[in-house]
């Protein structure tokens, strides 16, 4: 296997990546038709280790500050030129054939493990006798130590390939329009790798010691005897500490035996079906009314018409649900593959059509379904989760 920074003069591999991004449908069409001109214009060529050292050095990030759901805290994302967002795509995409460097038990951004596999596991090793402890980091990305980042990098590739080595030297200290501290560059296509190196040898020591255990970047779940867990627990803090991080102790939960678990937006139980969490549809809910609320003011103003709103609270959640050009992983790719019932999805489309007819009305009446039938939905471009769930792509995306 060569150095992955040679890659990035690579035809070949430009070529795969190009049938990659096209073959998902999953990517903006601007992103893929940005790669189609790197090779059409050859400029891959140019792009040399010290090329990409030189353009790290003359680049910066922006620093984005993104609201968190139900929360006065922002959370920190950085931005960069196109060029570096796009050889930073390349390599995490190049960074595929490395797969076998993080432990089984991590689900986060591999091709290898699903997030199907991760709640199947859990489902599966539900026993009578299980605890389950789950934790959530905080601030994950932006509290990883950048030294120790570098030498968990350093562990892993120092020997087979030490460019890699200083392109992440070089990148974990580029500048940012403002003084800020974020060891592992949260926005950036390559935090992904960051997230799943960073805790590896935390990974190996949970595994070593007998535990079911499942982490998905920030997200940790651990299920074994409850005396076990409880004294493992020391342990994890400790470490966890000795890392730069800490945990969110909101979010830690420890789930006795019949107790329904709630794990990257899905409730698990050994006795029912998966469905989505009561967490996660309490966010869609409160994000589809604060839409609506915004969009009922820009009608009592008279900056946009009825109709126009309507239609841009459709087309919003559509994007959301269901485009494969969103910027998010939408609901589709998420939610489909796992749940095997409609529950709550019938309860999201029950909520998102009332807030369309209280859009068309101005109000909430109970003879708002009257006058506005489900046909004018669909005159708007209005789609179910239900039937995409039942539709004819979905079945063959489960079954694949």
């Amino acid at each position: 296997m060569g150095k992955i920074i040679n890659y990035l003069t690579d035809e070949n591999k430009w070529n795969q990546y190009y049938n990659f991004l096209q073959e998902k449908k999953q990517f903006k069409k601007d992103e893929i038709d940005s790669v189609k001109k790197i090779l059409d214009d050859k400029k891959y060529v140019f792009f040399t280790f010290d090329y990409i050292l030189e353009l790290i050095d003359r680049s910066y990030l922006m620093v984005n500050r993104v609201p968190k759901f139900n929360s006065k805290e922002k959370r920190i994302v950085f931005t960069t030129n196109d060029t570096l967002d796009i050889i930073l795509k390349f390599l995490t995409f190049c960074l595929r054939d490395y797969d076998y460097l993080y432990s089984d038990n991590v689900y986060s951004y591999r091709h290898s493990n699903s997030i199907q596999d991760a709640i199947s596991k859990i489902k599966n090793n539900l026993h009578e006798d299980t605890y389950t402890l789950k934790l959530d980091l905080h601030s994950y990305f932006n509290s990883m130590d950048k030294a120790k980042l570098l030498r968990c990098i350093k562990k892993s590739f120092n020997e087979t390939d030490s460019d890699f080595v200083e392109f992440n030297e070089h990148l974990l200290y580029i500048k940012t329009n403002e003084e800020i501290y974020s060891g592992g560059l949260p926005g950036l296509a390559i935090s992904c790798f960051y997230a799943n190196i960073y805790l590896k040898e935390l990974d190996d020591i949970i595994a070593s010691k007998g535990f079911t255990y499942c982490r998905y970047s920030d997200d940790l779940l651990i299920m074994g005897k409850k005396d076990e867990l409880l004294a493992f627990e020391q342990f994890l803090y400790d470490y966890i500490y000795s890392v730069g991080l800490t945990v969110n102790e909101d979010k830690r939960h420890m789930y006795t035996p019949n107790e329904t678990i709630e794990f990257l937006g899905f409730n698990i139980n050994s006795s029912t079906d998966v469905d989505i969490s009561d967490s996660a549809f309490r966010k869609i809910k409160a994000k589809i009314h604060r839409s609506s609320k915004h969009l009922k003011e820009q009608i009592s103003q008279g900056y946009i018409t009825r109709d126009e709103a309507i239609q841009r609270l459709i087309n919003k959640y559509n994007k959301k649900f269901f485009s494969l050009a969103y910027g998010e992983i939408n609901w589709s790719l998420w939610y489909f593959p796992v749940i095997s019932n409609t529950t709550t999805l019938k309860k999201i489309d029950n909520y998102f059509q009332d807030e369309v007819r209280a859009l068309y009305t101005l109000h909430y009446n109970k003879k708002n379904k009257e006058k506005v039938p489900y046909s004018l939905l669909k005159q708007y471009g209005y789609r179910t989760l239900v039937n995409a769930y039942y539709s004819p792509k979905n079945k063959e995306k489960k079954c694949s």
